[in-house]
C-alpha cells in the first residue's frame, strides 16, 4: 500500500502539469481506464483459470443488468467524479486524498 501511495503522490502532480490530459475530455479518460484495465485483467485471467467469457455464459438477463450496474453507475460514473473533482483541486491535495483512501 505504501508503495502504491508514492506511485499515485508522484503520478497526480505529474499529470496536473500534463498539457494532454488538461486538453482531453473528462470522460475519455473514465472509459479509458476500466477498458485497459479490462483488457489486461482478461489476458491475465486466461493463464490463472477459465476464460471469462465461459464463466459468464450462464448468465441470465438480471446479472448482466447488474453487471451494467455496476460498471457504468458505480465504476464510471465515480471515475468520472473524480477526474472533475481533480481538475478543480490543486494536485498536492488530490495527491493526498489519493494517497489515504489506500489506506
Amino acid at each position: 500500500m505504501l508503495g502504491a501511495a508514492a506511485v499515485d503522490s508522484a503520478y497526480v502532480p505529474a499529470m496536473a502539469r500534463s498539457r494532454a490530459v488538461r486538453n482531453t475530455d473528462p470522460l475519455a479518460v473514465p472509459w479509458g481506464q476500466p477498458a485497459t484495465a479490462t483488457a489486461v485483467f482478461a489476458v491475465a485471467a486466461l493463464s490463472v483459470g477459465p476464460a471469462p467469457w465461459t464463466v459468464a455464459a450462464p448468465y441470465g438477463p438480471a446479472r448482466w443488468a447488474w453487471l451494467l450496474h455496476l460498471s457504468l453507475f458505480c465504476t464510471l460514473f465515480s471515475f468520472f467524479l473524480q477526474m472533475w473533482a481533480a481538475r478543480a483541486t490543486p494536485p498536492s491535495w488530490v495527491s493526498l486524498l489519493l494517497g489515504t483512501q489506500l489506506l
